[in-house]
């Protein structure tokens, strides 16, 4: 999982990084009950936090002005940049660069033979390797970036450019470290 900084752009704040946000005392909107609303008070203890209770929050007080930018995911970034709901106008932008990732992946409940767990992570992770090695989970994700919530942005450049590059048929690329934005798609 990757978190990133997002911003909009003309705000009245024009902050280009978290050090820049904490430089100049802006507010960020963190979900506070996210893993993030847990780990960016103890990273940055300067930085000052407005707690927000959801994702939807958090970019109603960005849009408003409340806060200088908000700490997201990249790749529910991904799909949030794209929706009139989150990104009205389309003034908001990843900026900075990714300033927290940790590796993500997938819990079984039990490690025993007896319970076939071993069978159904190797089953997974087969799955998920031959996606990728294939290019199906590039065109899978191309799908949920470039149909979200009634895109009005111009989708193509602006997610290439928000996470960097291009996949298969101009989609992003997956982030080969993080399992977050597979299981969005799968599940």
């Amino acid at each position: 999982l990757a978190a990133a900084l997002i911003s909009q752009a003309g705000s009245k704040y024009g902050v280009t990084s978290i050090h820049d946000a904490i430089a100049r005392q802006a507010p960020v909107c963190v979900w506070s009950t996210s893993a993030d609303g847990e780990v960016i008070p103890r990273i940055y203890p300067t930085l000052v936090i407005e707690a927000c209770s959801n994702p939807a929050e958090m970019y109603t007080k960005l849009n408003e002005g409340t806060c200088s930018g908000l700490i997201s995911s990249i790749s529910a970034w991904g799909l949030q940049q794209l929706s009139p709901t989150f990104n009205p106008g389309c003034n908001n932008e990843y900026v900075g660069r990714s300033f927290q990732t940790v590796s993500s992946g997938f819990a079984v409940k039990s490690e025993s033979a007896g319970k076939c767990s071993s069978l159904i992570r190797d089953t997974l992770e087969m799955l998920f390797t031959e996606m990728i090695s294939d290019g199906k989970l590039d065109e899978y994700f191309a799908e949920q970036y470039f149909y979200a919530d009634g895109q009005t942005c111009e989708t193509t450049e602006a997610v290439r450019r928000s996470i960097g590059g291009g996949g298969s048929r101009g989609a992003p690329p997956l982030p080969p470290h993080t399992l977050e934005g597979v299981m969005r798609v799968v599940s």
